[in-house]
This record gives structure tokens, C-alpha cells and sequence, in this order.
């Protein structure tokens, strides 16, 4: 019998924690794999949403950037 993936999701957040916290807890409680790895990633929001991320989901793996690639 096969075993059920391991499954990766990274989201990307800028200036929207709102959001970012809601789409965290949508995919925390929808899936139903066994291995689930969560990475947020900041694009340097500067606005406190990574602070407010990283204190709504203690242990979650993240990630900032100091500079705002994609605008």
C-alpha cells in the first residue's frame, strides 16, 4: 500500500497578515495529509504583518526579505 505524500506549501505575503493567517488556517484545516510543511514568505512588508504571522503560528517556518521583489 502506498503511503500519502509529504506535501510543501509556501505563500508568499506582503503587507496583508489578515489574509496570509486566513489562508494558513484554511489549508491546516482542510488537508488531510500525514507530512504537511507550511513556509511563509515576507516580501519585505514593513508594515508588521510578518510579526503578526510569525506570532499567530508559533513554529511555522518563514522567511523575510529586507527588499520588495515583485512590485
Amino acid at each position: 500500500m502506498k503511503s500519502a505524500p509529504s506535501i510543501g506549501v509556501l505563500i508568499l505575503n506582503w503587507r496583508n497578515s489578515p489574509d496570509t493567517i486566513e489562508c494558513v488556517n484554511s489549508i491546516l484545516d482542510d488537508s488531510t495529509a500525514p507530512e504537511l510543511h507550511i513556509v511563509v514568505i515576507d516580501n519585505a512588508s514593513h508594515d508588521g504583518s510578518y510579526e503578526d504571522i510569525k506570532n499567530f503560528f508559533i513554529g511555522l517556518s518563514n522567511c523575510t526579505h529586507d527588499t520588495c521583489f515583485g512590485q
